[in-house]
């Protein structure tokens, strides 16, 4: 019996997919075929998700939480709000 080689895209993004946590081997590879078998927004879509936390979205260095504000900085709105206002700097309207 022939069997077809899995191209290396679908082998690379199986691999990737069970690197995340509580994905295994199996699941990965569903995944794969999901995506690919699916509509392409979908899979487009994922990658602009993916693609927008990375960019833009940060860990707060002083209370850990997620954040979008001060990427730059690394801090959280409201640490950002707080040095404006300790430094007597107007907050932005």
């Amino acid at each position: 019996m022939h069997t077809a080689a899995i191209p290396a895209s679908v082998v690379e993004l199986t691999e990737t997919l069970s690197a995340l946590p509580g994905i295994g081997p199996k699941t990965a590879s569903r995944l794969a075929f999901f995506l690919l078998r699916g509509k392409s927004d979908l899979a487009l879509r994922l990658a602009e998700a993916l693609k927008g936390l990375v960019e833009r979205t940060r860990f707060c260095s002083i209370c850990y939480n997620v954040t979008e504000a001060a990427r730059q900085l690394g801090l959280a709105r409201e640490h950002v709000y707080y040095y404006l206002n300790k430094y007597g700097i107007r907050r932005p309207d």
